[in-house]
């Protein structure tokens, strides 16, 4: 018998093809079901340790006794708090909040320089100043020191007292 060169063709009505797919489409997604089964099943078991045994001893309460209120919390004065003098001249290094002031006053006091916390133009803002200075020599010295510590400074002359 001779066959020809020609591939074999396998001629299908459409609703078998249809069939066809149908069937390999099902069969494709038991076996994976199975399979998603099988590798459950076999999967080890994650082992959970035991809690922790309580204490024998439990520990010490402690008790914190706490003051009575003040019905009426006065703002206390700081040290560095001060009204700048009338005439005198100052260097200013900045107008920033009470409790920043309080720092940065604190920080030049401990390097020598004669700082003082004013107040500010209102009730939150607080000027931060050195002096008084007397002459022009200590108004350079001073200026000088603070921008080699990296502040800068302007000069400031008060001619009255103002209220805070």
């Amino acid at each position: 018998m001779q066959t020809s060169g020609n591939p074999v063709e396998l001629i299908l009505p459409r609703q078998a093809a249809i069939r066809l797919l149908l069937l390999s489409l099902v069969l494709l997604g038991l076996t994976s079901a199975f399979s998603y089964i099988a590798g459950n099943a076999s999967a080890p078991v994650p082992v959970v340790a035991p809690p922790p045994k309580p204490l024998a001893v439990p520990p010490p309460v402690m008790q914190v006794v706490l003051p009575a209120p003040n019905p009426v919390e006065q703002p206390v004065p700081s040290p560095a708090m001060s009204q700048p003098l009338a005439g005198r001249t100052y260097l200013q290094m900045g107008a920033v909040e009470r409790g920043v002031g309080e720092v940065f006053v604190e920080f030049l006091k401990r390097r020598g320089l004669p700082a003082v916390l004013a107040p500010g133009p209102n009730a939150e803002i607080y000027r931060v100043l050195v002096g008084p200075l007397k002459d022009l020599d200590e108004i350079t010295r001073v200026q000088a020191e603070l921008q080699a510590a990296g502040f800068s400074t302007f000069l400031r002359r008060y001619r009255q007292t103002s209220a805070p």
